[in-house]
């Protein structure tokens, strides 16, 4: 037990974990909504990649290895974006990155009042510069600047993941096929002989 513990604590997982588990919900009852108190909860995007290998690893089954990495996948374009989204309501709140004429502001169309819609509009404006179909609006400062070449950034890099993932699924399937042809073919000269 002592060297399990000792193992446990060299690890900088376990403080992760801990630091995840820490109730700063309790906060928010003496300052009121704030949604850097939850921030501690993201360890666990970090524990769960770890959990997430360590399943793909020990299986030997083809189809549940692809399943985890679609997984993964899934997690990824539904954490990302709206991580972005929520960044980008936190900042459209700052003074630094307040906006004069409306980038950051939601069209008249869309009600302001409502939390909800302010967040819809926020992770559609996210995904449409992930994925490339975005409006393409011009930032009015720097801050801006930077936040929108970093979302564009992030979508260039989740679709280069997005396609090692499938090429990866791809290519693992081609192999068992390939090394099924190799043993069929096998079979079929050890029959031929006979």
């Amino acid at each position: 037990r002592h060297r399990i513990r000792h193992r446990l604590l060299r690890k900088p997982r376990f403080y992760s974990d801990v630091v995840a588990c820490l109730p700063l919900d309790l906060v928010q009852a003496a300052t009121g909504w704030t949604p850097l108190c939850r921030v501690n909860k993201l360890l666990r995007l970090w524990t769960l990649a770890h959990h997430t290998q360590l399943i793909a690893d020990s299986s030997t089954n083809l189809r549940m290895r692809n399943l985890l990495r679609i997984g993964r996948l899934i997690v990824v374009w539904l954490v990302t974006p709206h991580m972005l989204a929520c960044i980008r309501l936190l900042l459209s709140r700052i003074q630094v990155y307040a906006f004069e004429e409306g980038y950051w502001k939601p069209p008249p169309t869309v009600r302001i009042d409502v939390p909800w819609t302010q967040y819809l509009h926020s992770l559609y404006w996210c995904m449409g510069l992930m994925t490339g179909f975005g409006d393409g609006n011009v930032p009015e400062n720097v801050p801006q600047y930077v936040f929108t070449l970093f979302v564009i950034n992030l979508g260039l890099f989740t679709f280069a993941y997005t396609v090692g993932v499938l090429g990866a699924i791809g290519s693992q399937g081609a192999k068992e096929a390939n090394d099924f042809q190799v043993v069929v073919h096998s079979i079929k000269a050890f029959t031929s002989k006979y």
